[in-house]
């Protein structure tokens, strides 16, 4: 079986998700958690053991990553923190982007994208289809360009972050701002006489983008999350438009192009938004990823070393 551990720079970004969530290490939520992401037909919390490969031992190796484990539990213990296993995990060859589909012409469009001042990039598919890696594709080429990069998972919220949109927009601040190294200093920029979206947008261009010496490529994932609150989500979608359009009409200083947004959701879930209706109407790049074609699953099980018929492949 794959066995995976986190590279240097991914265990930098358990501890930052880590110490976001408030959890202390030997709090057994981790392994409730983890258990809950590989076998969800078990109530685990009224167990007292836990899914396959899930344990103390294994989540001690996963925090030091001097030595690998199991793949089924360093994803589910990523997903727990809210990261991407790709983005943490120590180079494989049987992880290769060999093993992986291109998506063209979507990839190649991606690339032109993100080069842009101010792009956003908007990955919607259903579930399983693919989006993680296809975002890490446009990472792995952003850094290339020497832009700095981030990956911001909603699904590391609990339900409280949604009940209040200050609540909410002070936490993501704090949220990317830990992600970037940054201390939080909402205090110093916060006035509660201003809305939400105003602190944030002042939050962004005061503190957290105004030292940056090259391009930022945030990537927003699991977005879906937001669209459940339907409140919160129409003033943060709200957001991110004038942010897009800061960006497209320019500014003295550069600031908003500077950043590049990568927003990833599935389509299944929109919430009590309406779903004939993009939350985030006609901004950015819409990359919406389709079932593979009998060629690229034919290819894809070559790389498997799967001999399949054309039937089977079907």
């Amino acid at each position: 079986m794959l066995t995976f551990k986190a590279s240097k720079a991914g265990l930098s970004k358990i501890k930052q998700a880590r110490i976001l969530s408030g959890w202390a290490i030997a709090d057994s939520r981790w392994l409730v958690a983890a258990s809950q992401i590989i076998d969800s037909t078990t109530d685990w919390q009224q167990t007292d053991y836990y899914a396959v490969g899930i344990s103390p031992g294994t989540w001690g190796r996963f925090l030091g990553g001097k030595e690998p484990i199991k793949a089924p539990a360093f994803k589910a213990y990523c997903q727990v923190l809210g990261l991407s296993w790709q983005e943490v995990c120590e180079q494989n060859p049987n992880t290769s982007k060999s093993f992986c589909i291109e998506r063209q012409p979507y990839e190649n469009q991606c690339f032109q994208e993100i080069v842009k001042p101010g792009a956003l990039i908007r990955i919607k598919a259903p579930q399983e289809m693919g989006k993680t890696y296809f975002m890490q594709n446009i990472l792995a080429y952003a850094k290339t360009k020497t832009y700095q990069t981030q990956v911001f998972s909603f699904e590391l919220s609990d339900s409280t972050i949604f009940t209040d949109l200050a609540k909410f927009s002070k936490w993501f601040c704090a949220g990317i701002g830990q992600s970037l190294g940054l201390e939080n200093k909402l205090t110093d920029y916060w006035d509660d006489i201003f809305g939400c979206n105003y602190n944030t947008t002042i939050y962004f261009e005061k503190y957290l983008l105004a030292k940056l010496n090259n391009p930022l490529v945030i990537v927003l994932d699991r977005v879906d999350i937001v669209f459940e609150h339907l409140q919160i989500a129409n003033d943060f979608c709200a957001l991110l438009r004038a942010w897009n359009q800061r960006a497209s009409q320019g500014d003295d200083i550069g600031i908003w192009q500077k950043i590049r947004l990568i927003i990833v959701h599935s389509t299944e879930v929109y919430g009590s938004l309406d779903i004939n209706h993009s939350p985030l109407g006609g901004v950015g790049l819409v990359v919406k990823l389709s079932e593979f074609s009998f060629e690229q699953v034919k290819k894809l099980a070559s790389k498997y070393q799967l001999f399949w018929s054309d039937l089977e492949i079907k």
